[in-house]
């Protein structure tokens, strides 16, 4: 994960945008990088799926008492996030929201299902 203070970040650099899930409620956090398409993909989806999103700041610590942690990108398409700093994240695997999140983004892409921000399939 590419976490940076504000202060050093470096709107050019790329990398996998990062989502923390508490509950039913998922953080969009604020200052992972660069906005994007998968990103903005998950939004949309978590939004159909009645789950909560939030951009924000989120501290570090924060992290580590996160529910999930899961990345979005091109490559990554939704990938769960297992430890950070060597601390393990809820159960170390896949948890339920990011499970979600990535059966419906796959549905999608494989053009089982339309693309709601377009009406199309993929």
């Amino acid at each position: 994960m590419c976490w940076q203070p504000e202060e050093q970040r470096n709107e050019k650099q790329g990398c996998a945008k990062s989502f923390s899930t508490t509950f039913d409620t998922i953080s969009a956090i604020d200052g992972t990088l660069l906005s994007g398409i998968t990103r903005d993909s998950i939004i949309i989806i978590a939004g159909e799926l009645g789950i909560s999103v939030r951009e924000q700041s989120v501290p570090r610590e924060a992290l580590y008492t996160a529910d999930e942690l899961f990345f979005t990108g091109t490559a990554t398409e939704v990938a769960p996030i297992r430890s950070v700093d060597r601390i393990t994240v809820g159960s170390e695997q896949a948890g339920p929201i990011t499970l979600m999140l990535q059966r419906r983004f796959m549905e999608v892409v494989r053009g089982e299902r339309p693309d709601s921000s377009t009406g199309s399939r993929m």
